[in-house]
């Protein structure tokens, strides 16, 4: 409890972005911690005057209507970010900014090593270039050497590695720029490759335990470097660029190209499909009851004019479909486009024949159901689907 008042800012980020729902905490606590970095309190969008229902002046509250300077006053600063979701649950958390980095003398490092890699060679080329673009703005050596070690320590190492060694900012995102051009190829990771044979592969007399042996080494595949020892004493975690997503697109369908190439690949099929033909048993003479094991099926639909010229259809092609209430060796089951929409009683209708249907099937009785529904092709297969996609 306190006596103060209006000491303490308030704010909505809804003003700035809207309903975010589920991502809403996480856009306040954005907001929190760059209100921290920069020492200001940002002001709510939109407000003209406060809730004549809240009497502010009693509390320990003030609006933030405006941008105002946040100061420390000996204490470190603290925001409460709160979340109250539509379906009922709330978060709230108290966030303290981290303590005040302590000054630090010039790194004694006379060059640093920067360490890339990549799920494969074009992948790897292009945190190159935004590792280079950020070493072109560092201010100073101590920004370089965390660099280095965020580089270095922070990222896991993927398949494709290369790495690259210079005394200055500069020097680095140089040679970063020339692995983003591929004049600085990257290789596979060789897991099995010792020291002494990175060292012969690359014609080095540098050891692994410095900055220059470390690049040369890892150039050539070498992966047991000890990262964490290059980096200058004192060197912390800062802000690096992330690795980038890929962009490629990944359906499970076969590209134009593939599927006007001419005869399919030889090998190992992962999906195979066989069509069998089969001759269709006769059809009873109307009125008289299907012989048991004739392929007699029953139809079943929410909408009964589709039933009607399913039947008509199927009847002509030599399937016996068969009335309700005879015996069936099996049932096709139609759902409609809108069948969702239809009443409580057409459907409870519809569930309580086929529910008599199927209870009704031999033992080896069959159900094939049918609906509407969409998959993506291609533009060059309209009208002709494939027979392996339409057979999954």
């Amino acid at each position: 409890m306190t006596d103060r008042s209006q000491f303490c800012a308030i704010g909505s980020l809804k003003g700035n972005v809207g309903h975010l729902e589920p991502a809403a905490g996480l856009a306040g606590l954005v907001k929190g911690l760059l209100a921290m970095e920069h020492g200001m309190v940002p002001p709510s969008l939109h407000v003209v005057r406060p809730n004549d229902h809240i009497r502010f002046e009693e509390t320990p509250f003030y609006l933030a209507d405006r941008a105002v300077e946040w100061p420390r006053d000996g204490e470190p600063r603290r925001a409460a970010v709160s979340a109250f979701g539509m379906g009922g649950v709330n978060a709230h958390v108290i966030v303290e900014e981290p303590p005040v980095p302590l000054t630090r003398e010039v790194p004694v490092q006379d060059s640093f090593v920067v360490r890339v890699s990549g799920a494969d060679e074009s992948a790897l080329r292009s945190p190159a270039g935004a590792c280079a673009d950020r070493f072109d703005v560092v201010r100073d050596s101590w920004e370089t050497a965390d660099l280095c070690h965020t580089a270095n320590t922070g990222r896991s190492p993927l398949e494709f590695q290369t790495a690259v060694h210079g005394r200055t900012a500069a020097e680095l995102a140089t040679a970063l720029r020339s692995v983003a051009a591929g004049r600085i190829r990257p290789v596979r990771v060789d897991i099995d490759l010792t020291a002494e044979a990175a060292a012969l592969r690359a014609g080095s007399t540098a050891g692994p335990h410095g900055s220059v042996g470390a690049a040369e080494l890892t150039g050539v595949g070498y992966a047991h470097i000890d990262w964490p020892a290059l980096s200058a004493v004192g060197a912390r975690v800062t802000d690096l660029p992330t690795y980038p997503f890929a962009r490629g697109a990944y359906w499970h369908t076969t590209g134009p190209s593939l599927a006007a190439s001419g005869p399919p690949p030889t090998g190992v099929e992962a999906v195979r499909v066989d069509w069998r033909v089969r001759e269709l048993p006769p059809a009873p003479a109307h009125g008289s009851a299907p012989a048991p094991g004739s392929g007699a099926v029953r139809l079943v639909t929410a909408d009964p004019e589709l039933g009607r010229a399913l039947t008509t259809a199927l009847r002509r092609r030599g399937v016996t479909v068969v009335e309700p209430g005879r015996r069936a060796d099996g049932a096709i089951v139609i759902g409609t486009q809108d069948s969702r929409s239809g009443g409580i009683d057409e459907l409870a209708a519809f569930w309580a024949e086929l529910s008599n249907i199927v209870a009704g099937l031999p033992a080896r009785g069959a159900k094939l159901w049918g609906g509407f529904h969409a998959a993506p092709g291609h533009p060059e297969e309209s009208g002709r689907p494939r027979p392996p996609r339409a057979a999954l």
